[in-house]
């Protein structure tokens, strides 16, 4: 009887555990009738965790009408649930497709460019940096590796497509936008204030000043009223097309959306908001 009595308690105990584990989500018990007396040693295993999972979308979210049968794996995470495995492996293959293309993604294929927005927003999940706007990882000298604009930004002035970094001071809260295309080199100062929507990932950028030089003789070498932004903005676009451009804010937004110690992706999005902000990818 006391053994009887034990056993009674031991398989209680268990229905209020997985009871209470299948109530928070932590697992999926099959829908069946009753609970069954023992577990199958098969159940653990991860092939036949994955045949019997819900299938789900590209966002992780599970699909309508599939099958309410799912196994409870208590090793999933240390199986294929460590986030910095699933983060390196996702900025990995971004690295990958932007550096498939053409040079700072120049003339990339609409294919190309579909396959990097989606591992940005991947990438963007698995983001490790809190405050990014804040954060000194932002400190330094970093080289432009893709974005989606075609103008100047992406190191295209007239027939050549240069080198493009971004320099910056997070002490002295200013950074330079740097291009160097064949004999020519433009360098575009900003500062910036951090925008206070409670997550500190946006930048509200200003354009300070901008220098060019050809075969290293300065030919212009402009400051920006600071009192007033209605005026014509000579940007590394207009000075490579020979068009002047009218930009009454003369400032952009950076939204930040994935920061670590080498890697960064934002969006800029200019004075026009009619326009789609265009991503850039960076490396230390």
């Amino acid at each position: 009887p006391v053994l009887s009595s034990q056993a009674q308690t031991l398989r209680m105990l268990r229905v209020v555990v997985l009871s209470a584990l299948v109530a928070s989500g932590t697992c999926f018990m099959p829908a069946t009738p009753g609970l069954r007396g023992s577990w199958s040693s098969n159940a653990l295993r991860p092939s036949q965790a994955k045949a019997s999972s819900l299938p789900v979308s590209a966002t992780g979210r599970s699909k309508q009408g599939a099958s309410p049968l799912m196994l409870w794996n208590p090793f999933a995470g240390a199986l294929g649930g460590n986030k910095d495995e699933e983060r390196a492996a996702a900025r990995s293959a971004l690295i990958e497709l932007c550096r498939s293309g053409p040079k700072n993604g120049v003339g990339a294929t609409q294919e190309l460019q579909d396959s990097i927005t989606s591992a940005c927003t991947e990438l963007a999940r698995l983001n490790p940096t809190k405050a990014q706007a804040r954060s000194d990882l932002l400190n330094g000298d970093w080289g432009l590796l893709y974005t989606s604009t075609t103008g100047a930004s992406a190191g295209k002035l007239g027939p050549f497509v240069g080198e493009v970094e971004q320099r910056i001071d997070m002490a002295a809260g200013k950074y330079d936008n740097v291009v160097v295309a064949g004999p020519i080199e433009a360098v575009l100062g900003a500062h910036w204030d951090v925008s206070q929507d409670g997550k500190f990932d946006t930048w509200q950028v200003i354009f300070d000043d901008i220098k060019f030089k050809v075969f290293g003789l300065t030919v212009v070498d402009k400051e920006f009223s600071t009192e007033s932004r209605d005026q014509v903005l000579d940007t590394l676009d207009s000075m490579a097309t020979g068009k002047a451009q009218t930009n009454p804010k003369n400032a952009g937004v950076w939204e930040m959306t994935y920061t670590d110690e080498t890697l960064r992706v934002l969006y800029a999005q200019g004075s026009d908001p009619a326009k789609p902000p265009n991503v850039y990818i960076l490396t230390k």
